[in-house]
């Protein structure tokens, strides 16, 4: 069974929406990217030795690499990271088994835990032509977190 991994931003003040299915050309991440949670906190240990600890945040990234990735899927990324400037974007991120293309309604990706998140999308460097037309690009997804309010 495969998995895959698809990227639908969307402008809230234009009420545009960009759907990409990352394709199996030659488009995927490597296959060792690190996700996960980072935690924000304060410990304070005090002369007597208790520790107090308050949780100030959990943010949840993926950090995805892409190498050798063809122009046309180098592009796709740069509209999802900075398509619409100013226009309040954000990207909602399916991966898993269910995740097949983009034909399928976002409600019922997400009714079969098929949705990681919603939230913004950047790349850590800039995107570098290895050889003619073919692209390595180091790419992030930083959710929203959970008191966000699209407005």
């Amino acid at each position: 069974m495969g998995f895959g991994i698809r990227l639908r931003s969307v402008s809230q003040t234009l009420g545009s929406t960009f759907d990409w299915f990352i394709p199996d050309d030659g488009s995927m991440p490597d296959q060792e990217n690190p996700r996960g949670y980072l935690i924000g906190r304060d410990l304070i240990v005090t002369p007597s030795g208790n520790t107090y600890m308050y949780d100030k945040y959990r943010i949840k990234q993926w950090q995805l690499n892409f190498r050798d990735i063809p122009t046309l899927s180098k592009n796709s990324l740069e509209h999802i990271t900075s398509g619409w400037i100013g226009q309040k974007q954000i990207v909602i991120v399916f991966a898993g088994s269910s995740v097949t293309g983009t034909t399928i309604a976002p409600g019922s990706l997400a009714s079969v835990n098929q949705c990681w998140g919603t939230g913004y999308a950047e790349f850590t460097s800039l995107p570098k032509e290895t050889v003619l037309d073919l692209w390595d690009c180091d790419f992030q997804l930083t959710q929203f977190g959970p008191d966000q309010s699209f407005t």
